[in-house]
């Protein structure tokens, strides 16, 4: 798994609602040739961060199936 692309701290004023936390997000990539089961995953602002303070967990029947990409060369 890669982690593809992250948007945190969304660009705008922040007015103490926590309304810009709707627009962060993180972009999982599975670069394997199979199936990634994410069940349980967490992904956390840091390794300290109490469960559901700043945490996402993936539901038990969530996967991540492969990309099929073409790579080209220069």
């Amino acid at each position: 798994m890669e982690i593809s692309a992250v948007q945190y701290e969304s660009p705008g004023r922040g007015d103490g609602s926590r309304r810009l936390l709707k627009k962060e997000w993180v972009e999982l990539t599975n670069t394997s040739r199979r199936a990634v089961n994410l069940g349980g995953w967490t992904l956390a602002a840091s390794s300290t961060t109490p469960p559901g303070a700043g945490t996402a967990t993936a539901a038990a029947a969530t996967t991540a199936d492969p990309v099929s990409c073409t790579r080209g060369t220069r």
